[in-house]
């Protein structure tokens, strides 16, 4: 379980997790959404990503919004200079947006010559 959402009324998490492979049959990475038992630990599928979104290198970087209806992650590659903000709807794993963040480099004034960047967290406001 990489993040979780706020609790739900019987004590379980929406939550962002790699696994079920058997059922995600990713072609790169089986994340998926699930419903997570606190009590018993038990992990209830509710939907796989989507196979045409490939989530670059830190799923760990990642957040629920705060009515759960979306969930963000990021990430950076420090060695290829790539950046990735992928919103994905945790009902379908669909992907709303999938962005490299073009101009986020030149923004922040980093080097084309060191292209080291990294996406650190990810945060939702209301």
């Amino acid at each position: 379980m990489y993040s979780f959402g706020a609790t739900n009324a019987d004590g379980s998490v929406h939550a962002f997790v790699f696994g079920f492979e058997s059922e995600c049959q990713h072609p790169y990475n089986n994340f998926a959404f699930a419903t997570i038992d606190l009590k018993s630990g038990k992990a209830t599928l509710v939907a796989c990503v989507a196979k045409d979104v490939v989530i670059d290198t830190d799923p760990t970087v990642g957040a629920f919004s705060p009515d759960g209806t979306l969930f963000a992650t990021g990430s950076g590659n420090s060695e290829t200079g790539v950046v990735q903000l992928v919103v994905l709807d945790p009902t379908t794993g669909e992907a709303v947006l999938n962005s490299s963040l073009p101009g986020l480099k030149k923004s922040l004034g980093v080097s084309n010559v060191a292209p080291f960047i990294n996406v650190w967290g990810v945060s939702w406001t209301e």
